[in-house]
C-alpha cells in the first residue's frame, strides 16, 4: 500500500517491457529507471546481471535487491518469462524494510503476472528470431609468418627453442593454415523464442495458462542457454469479503558456460585468449579425425 511507504516507488507496464526482445526481465529493465543501475559482467548467454538500486550498500555483503513475484518472495528472476508480466514496481527506498524486513536494505523489486479476464478465451503468440555475431576478429599472424617467426628466435640453447623449430618444421611439411577464432567463435549464433498463452473467464472465475521456449546459442563455441517455463494461474472471487486462487508456475533451464570470462597467466585464461595464442601452425584435427 501507499500509506506503508515514505520512500520512491517506479512502476514499469507489461509494455514497455515486451518492447525489447531479451531473455531475462532484468535486461528489459535497463535504463529504464531512474537510480536503477542493471549491468552485465559476464558474456555467457543466461548470466545473471548485477542489479544495484541507489548503489551499493555493503562493500562485502550481497547488495543484490530482494526480487518478490506474485508475493512470493526469493524467486529467480531468470525463470520469469517477459511476456507474463504485467507490472513491475521497485522500491529504491530503505522504508522497504518496514515492509520486507532486511531483506528489501537493498531495494525490493516487485513483479506482478498477468491474470486472466472475464469473456471469451483469448489466445496471444509471440516470437522472435536473432542471429549473434562477433563485431571483428584480429588480424593475426598466418603460419608462414608465425614459421617465419620462430626460426628467427636467437638459439639460447633452451627446451623452448627446440621446440620453436620443431614447430617450424611441422608447417614445412604440412602448410596448415589455422584461425583458432573461426574455430572458437560461431559464424552465426541464433537465438530463438516462443511463448503462447491462452486467458479468460466467467462466472466470477478467470484463469490464465502459458508456456514458453527459449533458446539462445552463444558467440562461443559450446556456449549457450535455454529455458522452458509454464504457469497456470485461477482465480475466484466468492463475494466482496472473500476471495482464492492458485498460482503454479514451472520452469527448467540449462545453462552451458564455455571458460569465456576467466583470465590467467600466460597459459591459462579464457577460451577466446587461447584463440588468439594458439599457433596457426597446428591442425584442428589430427590424422585420426581427433
Amino acid at each position: 500500500k501507499k500509506s506503508d511507504l515514505t520512500g520512491s516507488v517506479v512502476s514499469v507496464k507489461a509494455e514497455e517491457i515486451i518492447k525489447v526482445p531479451v531473455a531475462r526481465v532484468d535486461q528489459a529493465l535497463q535504463g529504464k529507471i531512474a537510480g536503477v543501475s542493471i549491468s552485465n559482467n559476464k558474456s555467457q548467454p543466461g548470466s545473471d546481471p548485477t542489479i544495484l538500486i541507489r548503489g551499493a550498500n555493503s562493500i562485502k555483503g550481497d547488495n543484490a535487491p530482494l526480487i518478490v513475484v506474485d508475493g512470493v518472495l526469493g524467486v529467480e528472476m531468470n525463470m520469469v518469462n517477459p511476456n507474463e508480466i504485467a507490472n513491475v514496481e521497485v522500491l529504491k527506498d530503505a522504508s522497504a524494510t518496514a515492509i520486507y524486513g532486511s531483506r528489501g536494505s537493498n531495494g525490493v523489486i516487485i513483479i506482478t503476472t498477468k491474470t486472466g479476464s472475464g469473456g471469451k478465451t483469448k489466445f496471444n503468440f509471440n516470437s522472435y528470431y536473432s542471429i549473434s555475431n562477433i563485431a571483428k576478429k584480429i588480424d593475426l599472424m598466418t603460419a608462414a609468418e608465425h614459421a617465419q617467426a620462430l626460426r628467427m628466435y636467437p638459439d639460447n640453447g633452451s627446451d623452448s627453442w627446440d621446440w620453436m623449430q620443431e614447430l617450424a618444421t611441422i608447417y614445412d611439411n604440412t602448410h596448415v593454415d589455422t584461425d583458432w577464432q573461426d574455430v572458437v567463435f560461431r559464424e552465426a549464433a541464433p537465438t530463438k523464442s516462443y511463448f503462447l498463452s491462452a486467458s479468460g473467464g466467467a462466472n466470477n472465475t478467470t484463469y490464465s495458462i502459458s508456456g514458453s521456449i527459449y533458446d539462445q546459442d552463444g558467440i562461443v563455441e559450446s556456449s549457450g542457454y535455454s529455458r522452458q517455463t509454464l504457469r497456470m494461474r485461477l482465480d475466484h472471487i466468492v463475494n466482496d469479503k472473500l476471495s482464492f486462487g492458485g498460482n503454479l508456475y514451472l520452469g527448467r533451464s540449462v545453462q552451458d558456460n564455455a571458460k569465456a570470462d576467466e583470465s590467467g597467466g600466460s597459459w591459462g585464461g579464457s577460451v577466446t585468449q587461447s584463440g588468439l595464442r594458439f599457433s596457426p601452425i597446428l591442425p584442428i584435427y589430427d590424422d585420426e579425425g581427433n
